[in-house]
């Protein structure tokens, strides 16, 4: 077992289960090509070889799943930017209140007022203006990076 600090720990569980799609409690090489997990290792589609390699690499037992506790194994070597992408995502998910998987002004205007952020309504809304590309009045994960 690697040597991860409990902090550690709940971070990576947090990448794994963005990552475990179906909620099997196993990574599957199909999963690994799901977008999300495609832009947490920075591959696109194309890198079939570097999917394989890391899946691999994963996969201690080769049984063609990869387990929480094998995932652990590979965390101590895990690049900043997915842990940065899953910061973004925990935040993303305090602040939808609702948690239909968008975020409002509104809910963007009480999570930063909450936080002691001074902020007004219609700064708020500049944000959503630079953010918001497909002008739907929402952000979504996707959109809410981008303010990172």
């Amino acid at each position: 077992m690697s040597h991860l600090s409990l902090e550690e720990r709940r971070l990576y569980s947090d990448i794994f289960l963005q990552m475990d799609i179906d909620g099997n409690g196993y990574l599957t090489r199909a999963e690994m090509l799901s977008p999300f997990c495609l832009k947490v290792m920075g591959l696109t589609e194309r890198d079939t070889a570097a999917i394989e390699l890391i899946f691999n690499q994963m996969d201690i037992n080769e049984d063609g799943k990869v387990t929480l506790d094998e995932f652990f194994n590979i965390c101590k070597n895990m690049p900043p930017e997915i842990v940065r992408l899953s910061a973004i995502r925990r935040s993303f998910q305090k602040i939808d209140m609702n948690l239909d998987g968008k975020i409002t002004e509104e809910e963007l205007f009480l999570f930063l007022k909450e936080t002691g952020t001074e902020v007004t309504p219609g700064d708020v809304h500049s944000i959503f203006l630079k953010l918001d590309k497909d002008g739907d009045g929402k952000l979504s994960p996707r959109e809410f990076v981008d303010l990172f």
